[in-house]
């Protein structure tokens, strides 16, 4: 089953999100172009995102899915992940379609400055990305 969808926190891309993070459309069609240029090994599992003792990869075992495809849209970035046939993958499908609103996150690497804002509000702005898979919770 391929599903597109649209990822959690860069659905504004030059906006601050959810995390206090600004990534620019830039940062991320250089990191698009480079897991492109890669061997593409995209994993999409569930993660806890409280704590992950995994950083930003899925452990084999909460493999549910692999990553297709990443582009912008819109200033959003979306994938088309294929779910597979392993537990993880079966758990993401029935909850799909049983209507479950899942979302999706890009997890990943890179460089970032921190900056605060006239109001004191902090912001990081990310300078350089690279993926490493997408999380669903």
């Amino acid at each position: 089953m391929e599903i597109e969808v649209k990822l959690f926190g860069m659905d504004s891309l030059g906006s601050r999100n959810c995390n206090g993070r600004v990534y620019t459309e830039d940062v991320l069609k250089n990191a698009i172009d480079r897991w492109e240029h890669s061997d593409k090994t995209c994993q999409v599992g569930f993660k806890n995102v409280t704590k992950s003792e995994d950083g930003p990869n899925i452990a084999l075992k909460d493999t549910a899915g692999k990553v297709n495809d990443i582009f912008i849209k819109d200033k959003s970035a979306f994938a088309k992940i294929e779910l597979l046939d392993t537990p993880q993958g079966k758990i993401a499908k029935e909850l799909i379609e049983s209507g479950y609103d899942m979302k999706f996150t890009l997890s990943g690497t890179g460089d970032c400055d921190t900056i605060i804002d006239e109001n004191g509000k902090e912001s990081v702005i990310v300078r350089n990305f690279n993926i490493n898979s997408v999380g669903i919770f």
